[in-house]
């Protein structure tokens, strides 16, 4: 199939700051995207705040293996500036003696 692009200029840019959930049923992966609002400072009291959701997208399989290409790219470039450092977790399979 041949599509024509058409951009949209009025669709909303969104901001999170936080992935709450991912998760994949039925060949669509659905990202539920979150931001992070700060509560007034209170006097000896601990900070708190909020994690509000601002987005749920859902990606057919194709479409979020596509984003995930785009992200992989982005992260590389990012790396080789020195913006961000890779760092590794470690396996949830790993022994802990």
């Amino acid at each position: 199939m041949q599509a024509l692009y058409v951009d949209m200029a009025g669709v909303q840019q969104i901001f999170a700051d936080f992935v709450r959930q991912v998760s994949v049923k039925d060949g669509v992966m659905r990202i539920e995207l979150c931001v992070t609002r700060v509560d007034e400072p209170h006097e000896k009291e601990p900070q708190t705040g909020k994690v509000y959701t601002v987005a749920r997208i859902a990606l057919p399989i194709p479409a979020a293996l596509a984003l995930q290409e785009h992200i992989a790219l982005n992260v590389a470039e990012l790396e080789k500036q020195g913006l961000v450092k890779r760092t590794t977790a470690p396996s949830p399979m790993t022994p802990k003696h």
